[in-house]
């Protein structure tokens, strides 16, 4: 049996760690004062701002969360792209936010906060327009992935956009289920997570694999909406 506490004082240590030592460019490696993102961040994010441009205007004036916003690049980067009247970032991990804090915390409208993605978010129901969980879903124990989608759909009144890793033979090949080579993660079946969040009143209103074939991509992007209001697209 698995010690919550002790797996995730284990991830909230090496996150720490790359936001001291590497600038929170986690994983970038040895190149990271050249390199910000390797090839899958840029596609993640090349695909939810190319969704964003579709679906939202230049000055939206909506709020955002940016749960597991590690540095806070990508929360700044949304929040001055689209106008968004407020957007947070939360993370558990306190040298990802002191370097979020010192980078971008200037910025009208954009904040971060320390908050633990696997307990009850310190906030009221529909606080958001919008929310995103990149990167932070597999960094949960099971039961957590669950509570958080549950979380998620509680505070986010319009869409949600969620990364998942899938149980996919490339982690395997490159060693199984560990980040950075050490540091377990859980992936998780898109099956069941279309399913949680169903059972919260979210359809799936997009699937966005990171790359052009499905079959081949390890990792997708899922955006939700309330059930009622979505059109699905493939």
């Amino acid at each position: 049996m698995i010690k919550s506490d002790k797996y995730y004082d284990q991830v909230r240590s090496v996150f720490d760690d790359f936001g001291r030592r590497m600038d929170g460019y986690y994983d970038s490696g040895s190149h990271w004062k050249f390199i910000k993102q390797t090839l899958w961040q840029s596609l993640v994010r090349h695909s939810i701002i190319s969704y964003f441009r579709d679906n939202l205007s230049t000055n939206c004036q909506l709020d955002l969360l940016d749960a597991g916003c590690g540095r806070g690049d990508f929360t700044s980067r949304l929040h001055e792209l689209f106008g968004f009247r407020k957007s947070l970032g939360i993370d558990f991990a306190s040298a990802m936010l002191e370097v979020a804090d010192g980078d971008y915390g200037q910025i009208p409208g954009l904040s971060f906060s320390n908050v633990d993605l696997s307990q009850k978010l310190p906030f009221q129901n529909d606080k958001f327009d919008v929310s995103l969980a990149l990167n932070i879903l597999h960094h949960l124990l099971p039961d957590d992935q669950q509570n958080l989608i549950g979380e998620l759909c509680r505070i986010t009144k319009a869409a949600i956009v969620v990364e998942i890793k899938l149980p996919h033979i490339l982690w395997r090949i490159r060693g199984g289920y560990r980040a950075f080579g050490h540091l377990q993660f859980y992936p998780s079946e898109l099956q069941l997570i279309e399913k949680l969040f169903l059972k919260q009143g979210y359809g799936l209103v997009a699937t966005r694999p990171i790359f052009h074939f499905a079959a081949i991509s390890p990792i997708v992007l899922l955006i939700f909406n309330p059930a009622e209001s979505n059109s699905k697209e493939n």
